[in-house]
């Protein structure tokens, strides 16, 4: 199977890490409206 292009490559490698900062800003902002209610 021949390897994938660069663009390709680089493109999979950031993929997981935009999912990942995604879930954690989101983690956090449930976690701070859990905490702090009467601010919403």
């Amino acid at each position: 199977m021949p390897s994938p292009a660069t663009g390709s490559r680089s493109l999979a490698m950031i993929e997981p890490v935009i999912g990942l900062a995604v879930g954690v800003v989101l983690a956090a902002y449930l976690l701070y409206t859990l905490i702090y209610p009467e601010k919403f």
